[in-house]
Protein backbone atom coordinates (compact mmCIF):
# COMPACT_ATOMS: atom_id res chain seq x y z
CA UNK A 1 0.00 0.00 0.00
CA UNK A 2 1.22 3.22 -0.86
CA UNK A 3 1.45 6.32 1.58
CA UNK A 4 -0.11 9.69 1.39
CA UNK A 5 2.99 12.49 2.06
CA UNK A 6 0.71 15.19 1.63
CA UNK A 7 -0.33 17.38 4.94
CA UNK A 8 -3.39 17.96 6.29
CA UNK A 9 -5.43 21.32 6.10
CA UNK A 10 -6.14 22.37 9.46
CA UNK A 11 -8.28 24.81 8.50
CA UNK A 12 -10.52 21.68 6.99
CA UNK A 13 -11.30 20.13 10.14
CA UNK A 14 -11.63 23.78 12.20
CA UNK A 15 -14.56 24.38 10.04
CA UNK A 16 -15.99 20.67 10.36
CA UNK A 17 -15.76 21.66 13.81
CA UNK A 18 -17.36 24.08 13.91
CA UNK A 19 -20.16 23.02 11.99
CA UNK A 20 -20.72 20.33 13.56
CA UNK A 21 -20.43 22.45 16.79
CA UNK A 22 -23.22 24.73 15.17
CA UNK A 23 -25.61 21.68 14.26
CA UNK A 24 -25.36 20.23 17.98
CA UNK A 25 -25.94 24.06 19.72
CA UNK A 26 -28.09 26.19 17.49
CA UNK A 27 -31.43 26.76 18.51
CA UNK A 28 -31.71 24.95 21.03
CA UNK A 29 -31.77 26.84 23.95
CA UNK A 30 -28.60 26.46 25.96
CA UNK A 31 -29.52 29.95 27.36
CA UNK A 32 -32.69 29.65 28.91
CA UNK A 33 -30.65 26.97 31.06
CA UNK A 34 -28.02 29.01 31.77
CA UNK A 35 -25.50 26.40 30.54
CA UNK A 36 -22.96 26.54 27.99
CA UNK A 37 -21.54 24.59 24.92
CA UNK A 38 -19.39 22.91 26.81
CA UNK A 39 -21.67 21.61 29.71
CA UNK A 40 -24.29 20.15 27.44
CA UNK A 41 -21.19 18.52 25.51
CA UNK A 42 -20.50 16.84 28.40
CA UNK A 43 -24.17 15.80 28.34
CA UNK A 44 -24.42 14.50 25.14
CA UNK A 45 -21.06 12.55 25.50
CA UNK A 46 -21.91 11.12 29.21
CA UNK A 47 -25.69 10.46 28.02
CA UNK A 48 -23.93 7.86 25.06
CA UNK A 49 -21.47 6.73 27.41
CA UNK A 50 -22.61 6.80 31.23
CA UNK A 51 -20.28 5.73 33.85
CA UNK A 52 -17.02 7.15 31.89
CA UNK A 53 -14.76 8.47 33.94
CA UNK A 54 -14.14 12.18 34.31
CA UNK A 55 -10.34 10.98 32.97
CA UNK A 56 -12.19 9.85 30.11
CA UNK A 57 -14.44 12.79 29.60
CA UNK A 58 -11.67 15.40 29.74
CA UNK A 59 -10.04 13.32 26.88
CA UNK A 60 -12.73 12.84 24.86
CA UNK A 61 -13.58 16.93 25.16
CA UNK A 62 -9.83 17.57 24.78
CA UNK A 63 -9.79 20.03 27.74
CA UNK A 64 -8.13 19.37 31.46
CA UNK A 65 -9.63 17.16 34.44
CA UNK A 66 -9.86 20.66 36.66
CA UNK A 67 -12.07 21.88 33.72
CA UNK A 68 -14.52 18.93 33.43
CA UNK A 69 -14.38 18.82 37.63
CA UNK A 70 -15.69 22.39 37.63
CA UNK A 71 -18.51 22.33 34.84
CA UNK A 72 -19.44 18.65 36.24
CA UNK A 73 -19.92 20.13 39.70
CA UNK A 74 -22.00 22.94 38.53
CA UNK A 75 -23.96 20.34 36.69
CA UNK A 76 -24.69 18.31 39.35
CA UNK A 77 -25.55 21.57 41.80
CA UNK A 78 -28.48 21.93 39.17
CA UNK A 79 -29.31 18.24 38.95
CA UNK A 80 -28.59 16.39 35.70
CA UNK A 81 -25.22 14.60 36.49
CA UNK A 82 -23.66 13.14 39.66
CA UNK A 83 -20.57 11.45 40.36
CA UNK A 84 -19.84 7.84 42.05
CA UNK A 85 -16.13 7.04 43.10
CA UNK A 86 -15.06 3.79 41.69
CA UNK A 87 -15.17 1.18 44.40
CA UNK A 88 -12.46 -0.84 42.90
CA UNK A 89 -10.10 1.90 42.55
CA UNK A 90 -10.85 5.48 44.44
CA UNK A 91 -9.00 7.65 41.94
CA UNK A 92 -11.49 7.09 39.02
CA UNK A 93 -15.18 8.91 39.12
CA UNK A 94 -17.19 8.10 37.35
CA UNK A 95 -20.59 10.24 35.65
CA UNK A 96 -23.77 9.23 35.32
CA UNK A 97 -27.07 11.25 33.96
CA UNK A 98 -29.94 11.96 37.00
CA UNK A 99 -33.46 11.87 35.24
CA UNK A 100 -33.64 15.69 34.75
CA UNK A 101 -30.71 15.43 32.63
CA UNK A 102 -31.90 11.96 30.74
CA UNK A 103 -35.04 14.32 30.02
CA UNK A 104 -32.82 17.47 29.11
CA UNK A 105 -30.73 15.15 26.58
CA UNK A 106 -34.03 13.70 25.45
CA UNK A 107 -35.82 16.70 24.33
CA UNK A 108 -32.67 18.53 22.97
CA UNK A 109 -31.71 15.31 21.37
CA UNK A 110 -35.19 15.71 19.70
CA UNK A 111 -34.60 19.20 19.00
CA UNK A 112 -31.22 18.52 17.04
CA UNK A 113 -32.69 15.55 14.93
CA UNK A 114 -35.62 17.75 13.86
CA UNK A 115 -33.88 20.36 12.37
CA UNK A 116 -31.14 17.58 10.73
CA UNK A 117 -33.89 16.11 9.07
CA UNK A 118 -35.90 18.88 8.02
CA UNK A 119 -32.76 20.03 6.27
CA UNK A 120 -31.80 15.89 5.00
CA UNK A 121 -35.71 16.65 3.34
CA UNK A 122 -34.62 19.53 1.58
CA UNK A 123 -31.39 17.54 -0.43
CA UNK A 124 -31.60 15.13 -3.14
CA UNK A 125 -31.41 11.98 -2.48
CA UNK A 126 -27.99 11.35 -4.20
CA UNK A 127 -26.75 14.33 -2.11
CA UNK A 128 -28.51 12.66 0.98
CA UNK A 129 -27.03 9.25 0.23
CA UNK A 130 -23.10 10.89 -0.65
CA UNK A 131 -23.29 13.10 2.74
CA UNK A 132 -23.80 10.17 4.69
CA UNK A 133 -21.74 7.68 2.78
CA UNK A 134 -19.09 10.56 2.68
CA UNK A 135 -19.48 11.49 6.83
CA UNK A 136 -19.14 7.38 7.95
CA UNK A 137 -16.30 7.11 5.52
CA UNK A 138 -14.30 9.81 7.43
CA UNK A 139 -15.40 8.60 10.35
CA UNK A 140 -13.93 5.31 9.65
CA UNK A 141 -10.65 6.61 8.44
CA UNK A 142 -9.87 8.76 11.18
CA UNK A 143 -10.50 5.83 13.97
CA UNK A 144 -8.82 3.31 11.41
CA UNK A 145 -4.96 6.31 11.66
CA UNK A 146 -5.87 6.91 15.70
CA UNK A 147 -6.67 10.25 14.35
CA UNK A 148 -10.19 10.07 16.06
CA UNK A 149 -9.86 7.65 19.00
CA UNK A 150 -12.63 5.62 20.82
CA UNK A 151 -12.43 5.99 24.47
Amino acid sequence: MEKQQGKFNIAVFAEIFSLMGNILFEEIGLEDLKLTKMEMLELVIVSSNEGLTMSELAQQIGTSKVQISRSISRLEKEGFVHRETNGMNRRNVNVYLDEAGKQLFIQKKQQVEDRLNSKAAEMSQEDYAQLTASLSASVRLLRKYKILKDV
